[in-house]
């Protein structure tokens, strides 16, 4: 997780979110938490994340991967890079 903390020229929330996952990452930088738990970490607004999320992304501070659950669901994986 302190990696997450000397990212440098990012806006607070996105810094927030970024090192919200960096906190809930396994020691290969897999986590999965829900929109809804990042925006609860962040004190924030579910759509607040999602343009975060979408930001950090597009800037390569993470990588998405969409899998499916046992009953065929689809649930994001966010993996930090």
């Amino acid at each position: 997780m302190t990696w997450a903390f000397g990212i440098q020229n990012l806006k607070p929330l996105d810094k927030l979110v970024l090192v919200s996952l960096a906190d809930q990452a396994n020691d290969e930088g897999l986590c999965h938490p829900s929109i809804d738990t990042l925006a609860r970490m962040a004190s924030t607004s579910v759509r607040s994340v999602k343009r975060s999320v979408a930001f950090l992304k597009g800037n390569g501070f993470l990588e998405v991967v969409h899998r499916s659950s046992q009953d065929g669901l689809k649930c994001p994986r966010f993996c930090s890079v």
